[in-house]
């Protein structure tokens, strides 16, 4: 088995040596793969097996057993937000990664948008342009891709017509969890999506995504991010932490609200701490549902 933990903490060490960050992109890539390997060695294990297996393992059981330790995971199973702060100290990062390689530690998923539910636009404020083809609606999925609704979201222009969450504009979202995960369908059109979030200075930050972009354009305020979706479905995973530590130097807080424009096929949107594979992600979030399940 490979020890994908062990990977982490070299990324960890190549990224602070990157201080021109002329290799991000490419250690940023290399440690999804690593968190996504890691989701789908750990997706059938069962919570006995993982722990049969970290008491073989001299490591594991080591850390399972530092009284340090067992009060870290005792503070997180009775607040799930202790995560961040300890994830901070680069020591207990990376003994969590070592626990969540084998299985032990299972972070935590927050959904705001599920396509199949059975009010999925309940916590959003829709918008749709004026014109004939503008439309927001759930339909079904037409390419035996998905066996369940998605929503559309069509537009000629994409700023016409877009959801939005949390519904009410004075409201916020205030989610903690680092990753944010899409799945949603190219429909070869213009599109945009914008997530809103304040760092440890109190600072609202907002980044921009877009597939008719071409270079990045970081501001204090407003930065856009060109966005690359294959033909079909893709599976997106916004490293926010990452992401704003490296554009902005600080640490992520919360994501206060996040804004989808048109054009585009969505079948969910969550977050999470830590990044899950397509093939790992809760069967509700599937795009075709596992036989018998």
């Amino acid at each position: 088995m490979r020890d994908y933990a062990e990977a982490l903490d070299t990324l960890d060490e190549a990224r602070a040596k990157d201080t021109e960050h002329k290799h991000l992109a490419e250690v940023e890539q290399l440690t999804v793969k690593c968190y996504n390997a890691i989701s789908e060695q750990n997706a059938n294990l069962k919570p006995e097996e993982a722990l049969k297996r970290a008491q073989a393992n001299p490591k594991i059981a080591g850390l399972l057993s530092d009284p340090v330790m067992q009060s870290i995971l005792q503070q997180m199973q009775d607040d799930p937000r202790a995560a961040r702060e300890h994830l901070k100290n680069p020591a207990v990062a990376s003994n969590l990664r070592k626990l969540m390689a084998a299985g032990i530690v299972r972070m935590g998923i927050l959904s705001v948008f599920n396509s199949s539910g059975s009010d999925p636009l309940e916590l959003w404020h829709s918008v749709v342009g004026a014109d004939a083809e503008s439309t927001i609606e759930l339909a079904d999925n037409d390419d035996g891709a998905a066996d369940c609704r998605v929503l559309r979201i069509v537009s000629p222009r994409l700023s016409t017509t877009y959801i939005s969450c949390p519904r009410n504009p004075l409201d916020s979202l205030g989610i903690k969890l680092p990753f944010m995960i899409m799945s949603l369908k190219s429909m070869d059109r213009l599109f945009s999506f914008e997530v809103e979030l304040a760092d440890d200075k109190g600072i609202v930050r907002y980044i921009r995504a877009s597939n008719f972009e071409t270079e990045a354009v970081v501001d204090n305020q407003l930065t856009i991010l060109p966005l690359r979706l294959e033909s079909g479905w893709n599976h997106l995973t916004f490293d926010l932490a990452g992401t704003t530590r490296q554009l902005y130097g600080t640490a992520y807080r919360e994501v206060t609200r996040v804004t989808v424009n048109a054009s585009i096929c969505l079948r969910y949107i969550l977050f999470s701490d830590t990044i899950l594979a397509e093939e790992a992600m809760p069967n509700e979030f599937r795009l075709c549902q596992k036989q018998g399940q």
